[in-house]
């Protein structure tokens, strides 16, 4: 039987500075590289991407240029991409609809699918791709669920990047297709990026891909990173191999501190971080529980130690209740006082990068001023906007 051998990847995210670290750039870089570097040893038929090759719509040159340097020895290899827009790639729409994925397309080293389905005759596959569609529109459900092959081709792939209630928990306003409504398109193999976590599945007659991402691109993703080989034949028959890619490994642990004082804290997280630590590590501590009494924690002689014995970023997320639940209490008004700075830390601590850590956390703190009567807009909204930098004529 002759089969369509393809590679499959999504959610790259080059131009991701995560946590202010130089090196998580070329992290995501380096990741990239490596996947397109055992794609060309693969020597597949075709690659697809299902969207978010880059972090931000404005791309930083520097990405922008190692991109350009990566995609040509996949071109230099004749092996053709075809990628689709994904939330990150796509720009303000009163622009006009051209992302950055355009440009490249224009210099020959991918193809962006959405504007027709594309027929391979001499594969006879059909692909099919979607870019990101607003999760919260109803009416951009009806456009994907209403998308079906053209051709009774031996492959027909669908190329998204959306949500999918019944493979990870999302808010029940970013739920936008249903699994069980994935087989209903027609489609042999259905590729969805926008989910980090990879992940390969049949739904009726139908192979569902999730590439993940190829960088942790929260700390919270502890799963592994990769691509996938995938081969197809006639009658649906479908075969998909994760490849596992070398990324920056992330530790995540929780220290129980039920019953504690406020001393005993920091030598019980020395001793998990001497038990834990890998060279070049990033260490994600999550403190649990409620002490005993209340009191101050410092931690942070313990996040120089763990850098100096060679871990490259230390996060301590401090969850903990002191035995007077509200010590020392004081007013939103005092409390929003330096808000934006702890909004922003926390932001960071989550795997959020500096840019957009800082925007959040401005949008934050105001919204707090506002609620507390500090500022007196006529709306939350116009306030937000506001400081924004959007001017009066919004409407």
């Amino acid at each position: 039987m002759n089969m369509v051998r393809f590679a499959v990847l999504s959610d790259t995210h080059l131009g991701c500075v995560q946590l202010g670290l130089t090196q998580r750039f070329y992290d995501f870089i380096n990741a990239f590289d490596e996947a397109i570097s055992k794609i060309i040893d693969y020597k597949p038929d075709f690659v697809i991407h299902a969207g978010d090759l880059f972090d931000r719509a404005e791309v930083m040159p520097q990405a922008e240029a190692k991109a350009v340097a990566i995609l040509k020895k996949l071109a230099d290899a004749g092996i053709p991409l075809y990628i689709i827009a994904g939330n990150h790639d796509l720009g303000p729409s009163r622009y006009g609809t051209e992302t950055r994925l355009d440009a490249f397309e224009m210099a020959g080293l991918l193809k962006v699918l959405g504007k027709e389905h594309l027929y391979i005759e001499e594969l006879d596959t059909e692909i099919v791709g979607i870019p990101y569609l607003n999760e919260r529109l109803v009416e951009n459900r009806k456009v994907l669920l209403s998308v079906r092959p053209k051709r009774n081709a031996k492959c027909k792939i669908l190329v998204i990047h959306q949500a999918i209630k019944g493979v990870i928990n999302f808010q029940p306003s970013d739920v936008f297709v249903d699994l069980g409504e994935i087989p209903a398109l027609g489609f042999d193999v259905v590729v969805s990026g926008h989910i980090h976590a990879p992940l390969a599945r049949n739904v009726g007659n139908t192979t569902l891909i999730i590439p993940g991402s190829t960088e942790r691109w929260s700390l919270d993703e502890l799963e592994d990173k990769g691509i996938w080989f995938v081969e197809a034949g006639a009658n649906g028959h479908v075969k998909a191999q994760f490849v596992k890619l070398n990324v920056r490994p992330v530790l995540h642990f929780e220290v129980d501190c039920t019953g504690l004082a406020p001393k005993d804290i920091a030598p019980m997280v020395k001793d998990k971080i001497n038990e834990k630590i890998i060279p070049g590590a990033i260490l994600r501590i999550v403190l649990t529980g409620k002490l005993r009494e209340p009191g101050t924690v410092d931690l942070d002689d313990l996040e120089k130690q763990a850098i100096k014995r060679g871990a490259l970023d230390v996060k301590i997320v401090n969850t903990l209740q002191s035995g007077d639940l509200f010590p020392g209490a004081v007013s939103i008004e005092e409390v929003s006082k330096d808000l934006s700075a702890f909004f922003k830390s926390c932001l960071v601590g989550l795997g959020y990068n500096e840019d957009v850590a800082t925007r959040r956390a401005t949008l934050m703190d105001y919204l707090v001023g506002a609620l507390s009567g500090k500022e007196k807009p006529e709306t939350i909204l116009d306030l937000l906007l506001k400081k924004m930098g959007v001017g009066e004529g919004w409407k």
